[in-house]
């Protein structure tokens, strides 16, 4: 069902995913139809926390962020990569 939906979008879909996201996660199973399928693309494992060591600027630990996604720099990059796919769909 959902190679179809990715087949319908021409795979213009990035699914931003964290382990520590207990309600989301990978939509495909990684590693099961090679680099070349166009699947193999749609799964995107965001680190969280971002990092393990204390700012300098700050007096405690990175918050794990879960379930939550704010706007970051895998978020902007993700969105960038998909507006040059419409871009390069739509001559």
């Amino acid at each position: 069902m959902l190679r179809e939906v990715g087949s319908r979008l021409a795979w213009r879909w990035i699914n931003l995913w964290r382990y520590t996201d207990a309600v989301g996660g990978a939509v495909f199973v990684p590693f099961v139809h090679g680099p070349d399928d166009p699947a193999a693309r749609v799964d995107r494992r965001v680190r969280d926390p971002r990092g393990l060591l204390i700012p300098p600027t700050d007096t405690v630990p990175p918050p794990v962020q879960g379930h939550r996604f704010t706007p970051d720099d895998d978020f902007h990059a993700a969105i960038g990569e998909l507006a040059e796919r419409l871009e390069r769909t739509d001559d």
